[in-house]
């Protein structure tokens, strides 16, 4: 694969999406990794990346706080609508 600057940029991005390269990308809420700067005591900038803790959970990639809101809407439909036995 070439390495392209500029305006190829996007058409490198979309070849990477295309070749199955997947993204640490919540699926319900879109949170994805961020730009953190790590700075000691002389200032010194380093940046580092920050991802979400995602997990496969109903057959979808989800954040730990989007897995918790659908944890519990699911047990608020089942305590909604007891099964009769």
């Amino acid at each position: 694969m070439n390495i392209a600057f500029g305006d190829n940029h996007l058409a490198l991005s979309l070849h990477q999406k295309i070749e199955g390269i997947a993204m640490a990308i919540c699926t319900l809420c879109l949170k994805s990794a961020q730009k953190k700067f790590n700075r000691p005591h002389s200032q010194h900038r380093t940046i580092t990346r920050v991802k979400p803790n995602l997990q496969r959970a109903s057959g979808m990639m989800l954040c730990s706080s989007c897995r918790r809101t659908v944890s519990r809407l699911q047990l608020a439909e089942l305590s909604a609508h007891p099964t009769v036995a």
